[in-house]
């Protein structure tokens, strides 16, 4: 049987997906959770996997006219349905909001970069700034950091708490296996 695909924007999606799912006990064995590098690759890799293995596509809700829009193009193509799952804002908000901005803020001291926000938080254009505004940026900021603090933020979510389009798309993984 082909392997499962979920495909995600970036790459802290997939450390977020991949943390999750561990954090979870869903073997990821017979699924890949694949970066696009950019929604925008969405129907190059859908046409690249027509090998009829369940897929679906984690984005936000911004891209969501894209992406369906590219599904309903590629319509006729011969591939299985494609399930999609659809983060509010993007998948740092769903985390920070979950979290709080206080506990995002306290696991980016314990992943060890609490200065380095700390600095950012004090300039002039962020200072005045909601924490969770602060957190976003601060995510989007630094090289890796966003990944990190992605994997960060999905590890330190309680079991009951997963937003809800993660929670679908790591259960969507587990059922697929």
């Amino acid at each position: 049987m082909p392997v499962a695909r979920l495909f995600v924007e970036g790459r802290s999606d997939v450390a977020a997906v991949i943390a999750l799912a561990r954090c979870h006990n869903v073997q990821l064995t017979r699924v890949a959770v694949v970066s696009l590098e950019g929604i925008t690759n969405v129907r190059r890799e859908l046409r690249a996997h027509r090998d009829g293995a369940p897929t679906a596509v984690l984005c936000d809700a911004g891209e969501t006219g894209f992406v369906t829009r590219t599904l309903d193009a590629d319509d006729g193509l011969d591939h299985p349905p494609v399930r999609l799952f659809v983060c509010d804002r993007d998948l740092e908000d769903e985390l920070i909001r979950t979290l709080g901005p206080r506990r995002a803020a306290e696991v980016v001291r314990l992943a060890g970069i609490g200065d380095s926000f700390d600095r950012m938080s004090r300039q002039p254009q962020w200072r005045d700034e909601p924490l969770a505004a602060q957190l976003r940026r601060f995510a989007g900021a630094g090289a890796g950091r966003k990944e990190l603090l992605a994997e960060a933020w999905a590890t330190a979510l309680l079991p009951g708490a997963v937003p809800a389009p993660l929670a679908d798309a790591v259960a969507w993984l587990g059922a697929t296996y």
